[in-house]
C-alpha cells in the first residue's frame, strides 16, 4: 500500500495538488509522506514566520501551519 502512490507519475499528483483549494488540505497532503512533502515544494517554515505561527516541540512546520 505504501508504494501504491508511486505508481502514478509526479505530474498526476501535481495536478491533484493544483486542484486543492484550501491550504489546510495542502498541509495535510504534505504530511502523508516525505515523497508528497517534497512534491508539493512549499516552504512551510517561511509561511509560518510570515503569519506569525509558532510550532511546538516535535511538531513539523506543515502541522503548525495547518
Amino acid at each position: 500500500m505504501d508504494n501504491l502512490y508511486r505508481s502514478f507519475p509526479p505530474e498526476v499528483w501535481l495536478r491533484v495538488v493544483n486542484h486543492i483549494t484550501h491550504m489546510e488540505d495542502v498541509c495535510r497532503f504534505s504530511m502523508i509522506s516525505e515523497y508528497f512533502y517534497r512534491l508539493i515544494n512549499t516552504d512551510f517554515r517561511s509561511l509560518c514566520y510570515k503569519n506569525m505561527v509558532f510550532r511546538l516541540p516535535g511538531e513539523t512546520w506543515a502541522t503548525a501551519f495547518s
